[in-house]
């Protein structure tokens, strides 16, 4: 599995290609296009997936040296070693383009089928707020509250419309009190033998990072099929 951080919602920003060609009214329906502007054959459904996945891909590569190693003599190609990877992104700002959960639900079922979301969300607002003033990450405290509310709401509608196969969603003021949260997502993940311990905090104290050696079991896997 490779894990990547945050990314300044880069694929909302890529969303915005497919459907900059979707509301060109020539995508799809269109079977026959001789004879005007738009001329080209039928575009399929899911025919910009690999793109968007390939996105992904690129902005969460494999440490440079072993990037350097592949498709060299006795070791795997590029394409063979991501094919037994799990790759997922930190992706924050979901909630924070112009698109409503319905629309960003329909783009990444459609490019992302086989992905799994973990939505997580703080339902104590006025603590994240706090928070926030604390770190220096925010200033403005009277309307933040509010827009976090809505953040939220789009995030549990989201989870919703995704479907409990699909997403499952986390409050973060409940499993930082209990760790089988999380080991019950793992579990859902396909995991198996596989608990947390301990947490790891990230921003522990403002930016900074605790000590705790995670540890997940000498018996964790993920099973392939």
């Amino acid at each position: 599995m490779r894990l990547s951080g945050e990314n300044k919602n880069e694929l909302f920003i890529a969303s915005k290609l497919q459907r900059n060609l979707q509301t060109s009214g020539r995508f799809e329906s269109d079977k026959k296009n001789s004879g005007d502007a738009w001329i080209h054959n039928a575009i399929p459904t899911q025919a910009l997936a690999c793109p968007m996945q390939q996105i992904m891909s690129t902005i969460n590569p494999p440490p440079h040296e072993l990037l350097m190693e592949l498709n060299q003599p006795g070791n795997p190609s590029y394409e063979d070693y991501e094919a037994s990877l799990i790759i997922g992104a930190k992706m924050i700002r979901i909630q924070e383009g112009d698109w409503d959960a319905m629309t960003a639900v329909a783009y990444f079922k459609e490019n992302f089928p086989c992905s799994r979301f973990i939505v997580n969300y703080r339902s104590d607002t006025d603590g994240q707020v706090k928070s926030e003033l604390k770190a220096g990450w925010n200033s403005v405290e009277t309307t933040r509250s509010a827009e976090l509310n809505q953040y939220n709401q789009f995030l549990l509608k989201f989870a919703e419309l995704m479907g409990p196969k699909t997403a499952q969603v986390v409050d973060m003021n409940e499993w930082v009190k209990d760790v089988s949260i999380l080991n019950d997502v793992v579990k859902w993940l396909g995991f198996k033998g596989c608990r947390f311990k301990a947490l790891l905090h990230e921003n522990h104290d403002g930016y900074g990072r605790d000590n705790t050696v995670l540890d997940l079991g000498p018996q964790c896997q993920y099973p392939h099929d």
